[in-house]
């Protein structure tokens, strides 16, 4: 009889060493004059590939490098505590979590988390350079509160084919560059956009390099997506534009003669 509960109580500890969940967190708050991460944010990573970050405040900053795996030394990474100049455990992130508090993701902060899936952001504010550069796997963004997005931040994310940003002000250089599939992207209204934002895209090619696939609203050339053209615009053929004359019939406007007299000023 002992011996059965013996042998009960190793199976019993087995099964529980062997499901017990492993995960490694580092402080990942701004850094304090000596150079340490601020222990008010904290980002952990488990063994399923789940990167939470929690607290309150915003992200630090994290370098930009070259991972020394590859030999002609130009693969970029992170010099993030999960990054460590490499991609082997950012390669293992697969979801990312930022719990309402924390305010802002920093600059390369999963730069080269080639295989993460989706990213849920409710409350930051703001999304610092490279901070997704070549997450490969990317398909879903919430960040329904992020006001500016830095420069090449979703380089590369050549899965992600919609993003539904409504309170975007500002979107920097290059932020969705060679972002394959992205067609679709709506906007805030006062939103700023910088130079290339959407080169490399399927949405490159539209008119203010907006959107190319509004579904029912237009492109209004520097708000994005809307319902209805601004006072001072006229909704034609799915863009908002000025016309010094009136607009002819829909059917009409395919003749030299009609386009001729439209005057395209796209503001």
């Amino acid at each position: 009889m002992k011996r059965l509960r013996f042998l009960g109580l190793m199976i019993y500890l087995i099964s529980a060493f062997a499901n017990k969940t492993y995960a490694e967190t580092w402080n990942c708050g701004e850094k304090d004059s000596e150079g340490n991460y601020g222990a008010n944010v904290k980002c952990t990573l488990d063994e399923k590939g789940n990167f939470t970050v929690s607290g309150t405040g915003k992200m630090a900053d994290f370098e930009f490098a070259t991972d020394p795996n590859y030999s002609d030394g130009t693969f970029p990474a992170s010099t993030a505590p999960w990054g460590d100049s490499n991609r082997v455990k950012m390669g293992k992130i697969k979801k990312i979590v930022v719990e309402e508090g924390v305010t802002r993701i920093g600059d390369n902060a999963f730069l080269g988390a080639t295989h993460v899936t989706s990213v849920s952001a409710p409350s930051i504010t703001s999304i610092g350079a490279h901070a997704f550069h070549d997450a490969y796997g990317l398909k879903e963004i919430n960040i329904p509160k992020t006001e500016k997005i830095g420069p090449q931040a979703f380089m590369f994310a050549v899965s992600l084919k919609n993003i539904e940003i409504p309170n975007i002000k500002n979107i920097d250089h290059a932020a969705f560059a060679n972002a394959l599939r992205l067609e679709y992207a709506e906007l805030g209204n006062t939103v700023s956009l910088d130079d290339s934002v959407f080169f490399g895209s399927k949405i490159s090619s539209c008119t203010g390099g907006i959107c190319a696939n509004c579904g029912e609203k237009f492109v209004q050339a520097g708000a994005g997506c809307v319902s209805s053209c601004y006072t001072g615009y006229t909704s034609y053929y799915g863009f908002c534009m000025r016309t010094r004359y009136t607009l002819p019939e829909a059917d009409a406007a395919t003749s030299d003669d009609n386009e001729n007299m439209i005057e395209w000023i796209f503001e």
